[in-house]
């Protein structure tokens, strides 16, 4: 390769990249906060419109063929919610020695319906079997199950939690 067009090559490698990053960092710019946005509708076609800018006088720049419509409203706060029962149960027991699969459940309350859980070795060199939800009878998830194994010769102890929620009605 001549030396003028590797030159020349370089040159517009170099500008592709300078508006690479020039205009890259545009596209990744964060967005400005919501506002209410003001729209006129036109009550034959349909066609949607924004005024700019709104009308002198304190008019909201819609014509009288137009209605006027607006998003990105705050309401009213709606009322309070029902108090909920505890959202995480736990429950721990001890893990004998020398078991290869040793579960404990913790349960989720009557009403209540079962969104995750997790688990804790809380003393022991204890090692996790499984950690899953437990399925009902009817389907539903109703626990958390998790199995240990204790290697050892001492009892360990292990923590199981299930993470309730109460389901609309």
């Amino acid at each position: 390769m001549k030396a003028a067009t590797r030159h020349r090559v370089l040159g517009i490698t170099g500008l592709a990249a300078a508006a690479l990053l020039t205009f890259g960092s545009l596209a990744q710019a964060e967005p400005e906060a919501a506002s209410v946005i003001n729209a006129c509708v036109n009550r034959k076609t349909g066609d949607v419109r924004i005024p700019d800018p709104p009308r002198e006088g304190g008019g909201h720049g819609c014509d009288r063929w137009e209605q006027r419509v607006s998003w990105n409203v705050r309401g009213p706060q709606g009322p309070p919610g029902q108090v909920g029962t505890p959202g995480v149960i736990a429950d721990t027991a001890p893990i004998p020695a020398n078991t290869s699969d040793e579960s404990i459940l913790a349960f989720c309350p009557d009403g209540t319906a079962l969104s995750g859980g997790g688990f804790e070795i809380d003393q022991g060199a204890l090692s996790i079997v499984a950690s899953a939800p437990v399925v009902g009878p009817q389907g539903g998830l109703v626990a958390w199950r998790a199995s240990f194994t204790n290697p050892t010769d001492t009892v360990g102890q292990g923590t199981v939690w299930a993470v309730c929620f109460r389901p609309a009605s």
